[in-house]
């Protein structure tokens, strides 16, 4: 769990049982999120995770660092099995979208285990900023294909819809939300690894 959370996920040990929490994947169009948990239910939209391209450098001074998304389909994928596009990924610049078939090294519905084998030199992956920041700050993993979009996760705290929420549910979000001070459309995950980099740099 991302540590920046830990914090709220100690607290998410004490909520109140009227309360959940939820992602949604890219893809997902945003009205349809309601739709998908249920009428009854709100949100409230804290922050962003933005999914990357990475691998360890000593596997891409083997393998070759990808210049073009069309380069991707040279290396060997830890991919996630229960993505949304499994066989696939579409990566998005100035408007403009690529497509790019990749071919399987590992699948695994265990985010860590493919983090893992990221850092072990085993393959190439796209993971959110959450699973994989601690290891881009301290030069475990490195980014590549920074100047293209690859999709972003929501990061939502979800509760039933009430036309009187308990005092106590509006303080529990409320106390998730002061995690994410620059407001929901913010990855600070990203910024952290950004930061750690620099200083380590």
């Amino acid at each position: 769990m991302p540590d920046l959370i830990v914090p709220a996920h100690e607290a998410r040990q004490r909520r109140p049982p009227d309360t959940l929490d939820a992602v949604h994947h890219p893809g997902v169009a945003e009205p349809a999120v309601r739709e998908i948990l249920g009428h009854g239910i709100d949100r409230h939209a804290l922050a962003v995770s933005r999914f990357v391209v990475c691998a360890a450098p000593a596997y891409l001074r083997r393998a070759g660092t990808p210049k073009i998304p069309d380069d991707l389909q040279a290396h060997r994928w830890l991919n996630y099995s229960e993505a949304p596009t499994r066989d696939e990924w579409r990566l998005t610049r100035d408007g403009k979208s690529k497509r790019v078939n990749i071919a399987h090294g590992l699948r695994s519905n265990h985010n860590h285990l493919l983090c893992d084998a990221a850092v072990d030199g085993a393959g190439i992956c796209i993971q959110p900023t959450f699973n994989v920041w601690q290891h881009i700050a301290a030069g475990r993993l490195k980014t590549v294909l920074d100047d293209w979009s690859v999709g972003e996760l929501g990061i939502y705290v979800v509760f039933p819809n009430r036309k009187f929420l308990p005092a106590k549910t509006r303080l529990f979000i409320d106390s998730l939300a002061a995690h994410f001070p620059r407001g929901p459309q913010h990855d600070v995950w990203r910024d952290r690894a950004q930061s750690r980099s620099t200083q380590r740099g």
